[in-house]
Formats: structure tokens, C-alpha cells, sequence
């Protein structure tokens, strides 16, 4: 059959939107289902481009001769539908593969993540190389609809999709937004035309009607009743209730109960007990319900000031928990550490009952950089509490490792620091002397309480126990940094020894399988190859320094990634009409703006002005962007003869070096090497295949 290339056009222009909107929703779904952590995100992304570079050179002797309608109905369907279906059905596989209360096994998560996105992204690569071949010689437009779909995906996932629509909403409505770009440009009686727009509507609005998301999610809960559950950017709220309890999940997770009393007392009272007397005390995050109760049982007590930058879940606990508390709270709705930069008091404790390292999002409260602001809201007496899980009265080497880079970051600040053993470990950091005495502590105030007092604790076990986790302390261990997030690492591999996985063998044989496809590579692919994994490097560089500076990566992931998308989009236009140049010209270039680039992303941290930060970002993320689009069309001029179809194949190229980049820049370079590191290693690859290029006279 034959297409004009506006409809060649037009079709790319929506598979675009149609697979930006499909990756964020299921890989959205998939952190709210399984355990996510970097490692995992990284390996999920990796595994998509992978999947769709592979469906891109899968369709390599297709050409417009042998495609027919059913044919062109068929790609324009099976991504979106294939997606719709994973979504729907990810609930109900993992309780067939994990029984409830299991921890999923590493290499079920993977193959779990293939089983998803196998039929999606190849389906959507594949369509992506069809509908190119259609007329060659337009790779740039072509490249360029594409990307410029991607633009307003990203953006439409932003600004509506996560905050009125659940993902399965969404993807249904995505699945029609396909059927009916199928009839407008295929379907040529009218009549026929409106009643597959119709029934193309009805798919969603049966989503809408039944509420399947909440449907999809009761699997999950065995034994627990869903009473309500809310997709926000922050994640996934779930709240159910057995026998009278209630339970808070977040992704699955569970964060908090409604009668943890044992938590409340420690998480207040063991750093309270310590100063003696506090008047202003910070909470963040945390069970606000029921540990501010805790700490206005000092008398001494003028505000609690609690800092939760998710609404959502303020107004769940408001809603469930009863969280009537209102004497002497003031409650904050803003990240915490861009809090912390604009506010002046000092307070005399500071309780940080935040998730434990094993995210970027929840490592940013555990660096050294993060602590250092919060001495400069201490006082000398000022007591900081920390904590984290504890397994009985043996700790595995990986918690060990964990432990001494939380004491050592913190003692890198303060100067005691108290490990007290509980229900949690709790790290206690001051100017100031600590003490385990805590029936002397506990004698010297009037309060009441059911754990934390003499008849529950004694003081003899308590300081067995906490020199027993002292002694395995590593006074060498790494300071935690921002840019240097070795937290995150070595909850990683806590994770991963669960069962018994050796976690860089896992990286390695992800990276080989990726460059398995280097062996049909040319000089012109080979940087391609390399200016894709630099790219997405710096675009996960980028989205790291964001989180880190604002905290809410998931809400302004989609506008990053339209702005990067923009860059590329117009980058290809802008080659198309000029002149050839040498492609080690622009790699020379593009050298010096990833220096440009990782330089302003180490000072970006220091600067607490929005209306600086933002554009900046901007900028950094759409140039780097602008200069790989570029070249992408550029190299389809160079590419040597022979290939069928260089935009579908220079596509499978690109998506293959983004993939690796992914993968190694989120698992290794980045928790092990570091920020620094990981820019020189990205200069010096480049640096290499400049070399190259120059010396081939390309």
C-alpha cells in the first residue's frame, strides 16, 4: 500500500507520544508492584531500549512494497495494546510467581521485566523501522516526528496524566488514541469510520467506569481490603485495613500502621531523652500521628515542626489515622532540604524518620552534604536521630557496610555519635555528650510511656547490644555524598544478598548482552554507539542533580525528558539543512559540552534560586541533546552503503548505546566511581573515538 510521507509522518508523531506515555506508566506500575531501587529502574530501562533497538533491526528487509492495511492496523495496535494488557495483568502475575509476604528473587525480577516489555518495545521498535522504509531518504523528518511525539508525551504525562488519571486510565486511552489515528488516515467510509471511533472510546471508559486500576491492584493485598488507592507523583498510596488495623503502603512497601507504638516511643523519645529538655523539635517525614503525640509529652516543648513534601499523604493520615493533632504542630509542605536553605531556626531536636538509603530520592537525607545543613540549623546541645532496620542481634556484612558509612558520615559533622539498638538501629549524633543510660534519662523527666522506661529496657543489654554493633563498625568506611552515594551502594547489595547474588556479575552479563550487537558495527555506528551512551548519561546525570536539589524527580521526569527529546527532534531538523561537516567536528564539540555540562552540574547544588536553576537545567539538558540529534542525521549521510533502511538501523544503534549507558551509569559508575569520575570516563570515551574519526579523515 502506499502513504504519503504526512501520514508517514503523522504515524511517527504519535508512536512518539504513544511509547514516552507507555515507558513512565509501566515502569510506574512496575516500582509500585515489585521492589525498585536504582539498580532495578536502570536495568528496566536498559531492557527497553535493548528491546525496542531490537525491534527496529527486525523488520531490516520490510520495505512499503509488502505492507498491507491489515498489516499497518496491526503495528499501529500491538505496542499500545500489548502494554495495556501487562499493566492490567502485573497484579495478578506476581502473586502467581511470588506468595505474599515473599521477597521476589532477582532473577525472577528480571525475567519478569522481559516478559513486559518484550512485546511492547519490540512491537513499537519494529513499527518504528516499517514506517521509515517508506520513504528512506527522509531519516532526519523522520527521526525528527518521532522525537517531537516524545516531546509532547512527556509533557502530557507531566501535567495531566499523573495528576488526574491512573496509569491503566491512561493506557487504555492511549490504545484509542491509535484505533482512531488508524481510521482517520485508513478508514475511507465515513460511517465506518465514526463507529470505530466510537468503540475505540468505549475501551477507556469501561477503565473509567469499573475502576479496574483499583481492581488490578486487590491481588497485591491478600487477606486486606483496598479502602482507597491514589496515583500521585510521588508515588503509588495505597490504604487497606485487616481486622481494625490500617495500613499505609507506599509502592507496596508498607510505611506505616495505625498503632506502632513501639516506633513512635523510640523514634521520639531516644533522641528527646538526650537533650532534656527540647523546645523546637523537627520531624521529617515519618508517622507524624503518632510520634508527635510522643514529643509533646515534654512540657518543655514550644513547636513541632514537621516537613512531609507529599500532600497525598498528609491528607490520607488527616483522613485515617487519626491525625487530630494540631496544639504546637506546624506543618510543612515543601522538600525538606530546600527548606532547611531558607528557613532560620534552630532547633533543639531534629528527627529524620525517612526511608532508608535504598533510592536516590531517600539517599539525599543520608549525605553528608544534607547533615551539614542540619548542623547549621543545631544548636551545641542539638541532638539529630537517624535510623535503620536491624536484624536481630546479627548483622550480614553488606548491613555492616551500611552501618559504618551512616556513623562515619555522621561523625563526619558531629562530634559523638550513639548507636541505640530498639526495634531499629537508631543513630544519635550531638556536640553534645550521649549517654545509654536511659533509666537515668528517663528518671529525669515526667513522661509516660510503654517501651521507652526502666520496666522495658535494660540498660545492661542495651549496652551489650550497642557495642556489639560498635565494634563492627568500619572507621574507614565512605563518607556519604551526594554525588558519591555509597549508601545507596551498599544497600544494593543488602538487597541483592538476600539471595546470594553477586551483583556485578548480574551488571556484566546485562552489559555484554547489550554489546553483543557491536559486531556489525561500522566506525559511522560505532559513534552513534558512543554519543547514545553519553547522552543518556548525562540526561541520568542530570535527573540525579535534580533529585537532589528538589526531591521530586517523578514530577518534572517527563518535562527533563521532553526537553531532551526537543533537542533531539531539532537537532536533526536544523543537520538536514546545512552543509556536511566532519563528524569528528562535532564529536570534538561535543566533548567540551559534556565538560560544560558535568562542571555545572557540581555547582548547581550550591545555588538555592530557582529562577536560575530551572533554565540551567534547561539548558544543560537540551544541548547536549541538540548536538546527538545532530549528529544522528548527520551520520545517516556518512553511513556506508548497504543498509536497507539507516534510520530504522542507526535507531536500533542509538537505543542499544543509550541502553548500556543506563545501565552502567546507575549501577556502578555513579554508587561506586562517583560524579567526578563518571564524567572523565564519559570524556574520555569520546575523547577516543574523536581520535579515531580525525585520524580516518571522518
Amino acid at each position: 500500500m502506499e502513504l504519503t510521507i504526512k501520514q508517514v509522518k503523522l504515524v511517527l508523531f504519535f508512536l512518539g507520544i504513544s511509547t514516552s506515555i507507555i515507558q513512565v506508566l509501566i515502569l510506574r506500575l512496575f516500582l509500585s508492584v515489585f521492589y525498585s531501587n536504582e539498580l532495578i529502574i536502570g536495568v528496566f530501562l536498559a531492557l527497553w531500549m535493548s528491546l525496542t533497538g531490537m525491534g527496529s533491526w527486525l523488520g531490516i528487509k520490510k520495505t512499503k512494497k509488502n505492507i498491507s492495511i491489515i498489516s499497518v492496523l496491526t503495528l499501529l495496535l500491538s505496542y499500545s495494546f500489548f502494554a495495556l494488557v501487562a499493566g492490567s495483568l502485573m497484579g495478578f502475575i506476581k502473586t502467581i510467581f511470588v506468595p505474599a509476604g515473599v521477597l521476589i528473587n532477582t532473577w525472577q525480577l528480571i525475567l519478569l521485566i522481559l516478559s513486559f516489555l518484550m512485546p511492547v518495545c519490540i512491537c513499537s521498535g519494529y513499527t518504528f523501522r516499517i514506517f521509515t522504509s517508506f520513504y528512506p531518504n527522509y531519516g532526519a523528518e523522520n527521526y525528527s516526528s518521532e522525537t517531537a511525539g516524545s516531546i509532547v508525551g512527556g509533557i502530557v504525562v507531566t501535567f495531566t496524566v499523573v495528576l488526574f488519571l491512573e496509569p491503566l486510565q491512561t493506557l487504555a486511552l492511549v490504545l484509542a488514541m491509535n484505533i482512531v489515528l488508524f481510521s482517520i488516515l485508513f478508514i475511507r467510509k465515513r460511517i465506518k469510520k465514526y463507529v470505530v471511533i466510537v468503540l475505540a472510546f468505549s475501551i477507556p471508559l469501561l477503565f473509567f467506569i469499573f475502576r479496574i486500576d483499583i481492581y488490578s491492584r486487590t491481588p497485591l493485598f491478600k487477606n486486606q481490603k483496598i479502602i482507597e488507592s491514589c496515583d500521585t507523583p510521588y508515588g503509588t498510596l495505597t490504604i487497606t485495613e485487616n481486622a481494625g488495623q490500617k495500613y499505609l503502603f507506599s509502592n507496596m512497601v508498607l510505611q506505616y500502621s495505625g498503632e506502632d507504638i513501639e516506633h513512635y516511643e523510640e523514634s521520639a523519645h531516644f533522641p528527646a531523652l538526650q537533650h532534656g529538655c527540647p523546645r523546637n523539635v523537627m520531624l521529617v517525614s515519618g508517622a507524624y500521628w503518632g510520634i508527635v503525640p510522643e514529643i509533646l509529652k515534654y512540657p518543655s516543648v514550644k513547636q513541632v515542626v514537621h516537613i512531609e513534601p507529599n500532600p497525598w499523604f498528609l491528607n490520607y493520615a488527616e483522613k485515617y489515622f487519626n491525625s487530630s493533632v494540631k496544639e504546637k504542630l506546624k506543618t510543612i509542605h515543601k522538600d525538606p532540604r530546600q527548606f532547611l536553605l531558607s528557613d532560620t531556626t534552630h532547633y533543639d531536636v531534629m528527627i529524620m524518620d525517612v526511608p532508608e538509603p535504598s533510592t536516590l530520592q531517600a539517599n539525599r537525607y543520608f549525605t553528608f552534604q544534607f547533615i551539614k545543613l542540619l548542623k547549621e540549623h543545631s544548636k551545641e546541645n542539638t541532638v539529630v536521630g537517624y535510623s535503620l532496620a536491624t536484624s536481630g542481634n546479627y548483622l550480614s556484612q553488606e548491613n555492616i557496610r551500611l552501618h559504618s558509612i551512616l556513623y562515619n558520615t555522621l561523625h563526619s559533622v558531629f562530634t559523638n555519635v550513639l548507636i541505640v539498638p530498639g526495634n531499629r538501629n537508631y543513630f544519635l549524633a550531638s556536640d553534645n555528650p550521649l549517654s545509654l543510660d536511659y533509666e537515668a534519662l528517663y528518671k529525669s523527666n515526667t513522661i509516660e510511656t510503654l517501651y521507652v522506661n526502666p520496666y522495658y529496657m535494660n540498660n545492661q543489654s542495651l549496652r551489650e547490644r550497642s557495642e556489639s554493633i560498635q565494634k563492627n563498625i568500619d572507621l574507614k568506611a565512605p563518607v556519604n555524598k551526594d554525588f558519591n552515594p555509597m549508601a545507596l551502594w551498599a544497600q544494593t547489595l543488602s538487597f541483592f544478598s538476600l539471595f546470594n547474588v553477586n551483583s556485578v556479575l548480574l551488571i556484566i552479563i546485562m552489559a555484554l548482552l547489550i554489546l553483543v550487537p557491536l559486531s556489525r558495527f561500522d566506525l559511522v555506528s560505532y559513534t552513534v554507539f558512543i554519543t547514545g551512551f553519553t547522552a543518556s548519561s548525562l540526561e541520568m546525570l542530570i535527573l540525579i542533580t535534580f533529585q537532589i536539589i528538589f526531591g521530586f524527580l517523578y514530577a518534572a521526569t517527563g518535562i527533563i525528558f521532553a526537553v531532551f527529546m526537543g533537542g533531539l527532534s531539532l537537532g536533526a531538523l536544523q543537520q538536514k539543512k546545512r552543509r556536511e561537516i566532519p563528524l569528528f567536528t562535532i564529536q570534538f564539540i561535543f566533548i567540551l559540552v559534556v565538560l560544560v555540562v558535568c562542571t555545572s552540574l557540581l555547582f548547581l547544588t550550591k545555588i538555592n534560586s530557582p529562577f536560575f536553576l530551572y533554565p540551567t537545567i534547561g539548558v544543560i539538558t537540551f544541548v547536549p541533546a541538540y548536538l546527538t540529534g545532530y549528529q544522528f542525521a548527520l551520520a545517516l549521510k556518512k553511513l556506508s552503503p548497504g543498509h536497507s533502511n539507516k534510520t530504522g538501523y542507526l535507531y536500533g544503534v542509538d537505543l542499544f548505546g543509550s541502553a548500556l549507558g543506563l545501565l552502567l551509569i546507575s549501577t556502578i559508575l555513579i554508587p561506586v566511581l562517583g560524579f567526578v569520575t563518571s564524567g572523565l570516563i564519559l570524556v574520555s570515551m569520546n575523547l577516543i573515538i574523536t581520535t579515531v574519526l580525525y585520524l580516518r579523515k571522518k
